[in-house]
C-alpha cells in the first residue's frame, strides 16, 4: 500500500500551483521594493554625511575662535651679553678675533688663512649658544676683504613666542 494516492497527489499539485501563483504575483513587486529600500538607505546615508559635514564645519569655526594667537617677540642682545659671547668664543678659538662693532653687532674675523676652519667653527658655535638666540649675518667676506682674510658681521636677537 502506497502512501501517495490519487487524492494526496492532486492536493500537493494544487498547493504547488497556488504557491507558484503567489510567487508569480510577488516577483514584479520585488525590483520596486528593492529600489525603495535602496533609495531609503542611500538617502539616510547622504543625510548623515551632510549632517556630519555641518557639525564638523561648526566645530572648526569654534576651534578657530578659541585658538590662541601668537606673535614673535624679538629683542636685540644687550652689550653685556655680547661681552659674555666674546669671552666664551675667544676661549674656544683663541686665533679668531671677536669684537663688538659700533652698530652693536659682533665681528668675527681672522688675519691668517690657515685659521679659516677655526673661523668657520667659531661661527657655527654661535648657533649653539642659546636656544632662543637667532644669529643673522649682515656681512660675510672671505678672501678679498678690507683688512682681515675672512670676516663676518653677525647680530644676535632673542626670539620668543608670546600669546596675544
Amino acid at each position: 500500500m502506497s502512501i501517495l494516492n490519487k487524492d494526496t497527489v492532486g492536493l500537493k499539485a494544487r498547493q504547488l500551483m497556488d504557491a507558484q501563483r503567489s510567487i508569480a504575483r510577488v516577483i514584479p513587486i520585488l525590483p520596486w521594493l528593492a529600489a525603495v529600500v535602496f533609495s531609503a538607505a542611500l538617502a539616510a546615508g547622504l543625510g548623515t554625511l551632510y549632517l556630519v559635514g555641518k557639525v564638523s564645519a561648526a566645530a572648526r569655526v569654534v576651534q578657530t575662535q578659541e585658538a590662541p594667537t601668537y606673535k614673535v617677540k624679538r629683542d636685540s642682545m644687550a652689550p653685556a651679553e655680547y661681552q659674555d659671547t666674546i669671552t666664551w668664543l675667544t676661549r674656544l678659538h683663541p686665533s679668531v678675533q671677536v669684537a663688538v662693532t659700533k652698530k652693536g653687532a659682533l665681528q668675527v674675523s681672522i688675519n691668517e688663512g690657515q685659521h679659516h676652519s677655526e673661523w668657520l667653527y667659531t661661527l657655527a658655535a654661535l648657533q649653539s649658544q642659546g636656544a632662543d638666540i637667532i644669529w643673522e649675518v649682515s656681512d660675510f667676506c672671505v678672501g678679498r676683504c678690507n683688512g682681515p682674510v675672512a670676516t663676518a658681521i653677525v647680530t644676535g636677537n632673542r626670539q620668543k613666542l608670546q600669546q596675544n
